[in-house]
C-alpha cells in the first residue's frame, strides 16, 4: 500500500534533484526490508 503512496508523490519530484536518487534508495530499501 506504502509503493501507491509513493507512485503518487513520485511525478512531483524533480528527477534532477539530488534527494531524488536519496527517495529512490529509500524506497529499494523498504521493498528488500518488506
Amino acid at each position: 500500500m506504502n509503493g501507491s503512496r509513493i507512485q503518487i508523490r513520485e511525478p512531483l519530484i524533480n528527477k534532477s534533484h539530488p534527494i531524488y536518487k536519496r527517495i529512490v534508495n529509500h524506497r529499494k530499501a523498504m521493498y528488500i526490508c518488506s
